[in-house]
């Protein structure tokens, strides 16, 4: 299996670099995805220690979930055909296009503010405020000051909000919720 061979490395700026964005997950999925992360370490390995148990290789999710979708015809045809022809049209478009997060049914999303460091706490909108909140050590903290100490505001769709963009959604959101 080619899961877990490595591609070679680029020189020094060139090549992909990788932008990580977190992805929601309930808990027992998250379980049950770390779990086959850890058969997929032992079951590939190539090597045993002295005792004859395998050395388990690295693997990531992101090989993972790599492997799944170029394997997809096996387990699921129709989906494959259309994600073939969807990545097909995709490359046909250029990559960075504008997306106005305060555009559109901005009250079905979920929202989350983000650290560097990956955490992550879930935002709602405040009537009081009229603004975007989360809870941090039993404390109501507004997006102002989420933003001002380094966090970011972001859809479930991954786009970051600025300040201004937060006070938007949270109107429209605000607004939707009283009709």
């Amino acid at each position: 299996m080619e899961l877990y061979e490595k591609k070679p490395r680029g020189k020094k700026g060139e090549g992909r670099s990788a932008i990580f964005k977190p992805v929601n997950l309930p808990v027992d999925v998250l379980a049950d995805l770390k779990l086959l992360k850890n058969i997929y370490e032992v079951t590939l390995s190539k090597e045993k220690d002295k005792g004859g148990s395998p050395i388990p290789v690295k693997i990531t999710y992101g090989q993972i979930l790599t492997h799944w979708m170029d394997n997809i015809k096996k387990f699921d045809p129709a989906v494959a055909k259309e994600f073939k022809r969807a990545k097909r049209l995709r490359a046909t478009f250029p990559k960075d296009y504008a997306v106005d997060p305060t555009e559109g049914e901005v009250w079905e999303m979920q929202y989350f503010f983000t650290n560097d460091e990956g955490e992550e706490l879930e935002a709602t909108v405040d009537r009081s405020t009229g603004t975007f909140i989360c809870s941090m050590k039993g404390f109501k903290v507004t997006a102002d000051n989420m933003l001002l100490n380094d966090w970011s505001l972001i859809s479930e769709a991954g786009i970051e909000l600025s300040g201004e963009q937060a006070r938007a959604v949270a109107q429209k959101i605000l607004a939707h919720n009283k009709g």
